[in-house]
């Protein structure tokens, strides 16, 4: 039987155009659309812990991580290859 909490967090299925990922060490879901060139997305319970970026489509992304600190994330296309990616907060003026 499956019961749910009183947190959740909502994400898009995934589809041809989408893949989900889940990043078990920040207890995150990780929404990867258009292999990541229209966006990477991961989602927390907390609403203000979003974090979202972009990244050239060189093939299917098969995994993606994050740091403890959500500063770096890593995606592996591949069992011989894997990007890190400093992730950069934008400021709100």
């Amino acid at each position: 039987m499956l019961k749910l909490g009183e947190t959740y967090t909502t994400f898009e299925p995934c589809s041809n155009l989408s893949d989900i990922f889940f990043d078990r060490v920040n207890q995150r879901i990780c929404t990867v659309r258009g292999n990541g060139e229209m966006g990477v997305t991961a989602k927390g319970f907390e609403k203000e812990s979003i974090v979202s970026f972009r990244v050239q489509d060189k093939g299917k992304i098969i995994v993606v991580c994050f740091s403890t600190d959500l500063k770096i994330a890593c995606i592996c296309r591949s069992v011989q290859s894997m990007v890190g990616i400093v992730i950069i907060p934008l400021l709100n003026y």
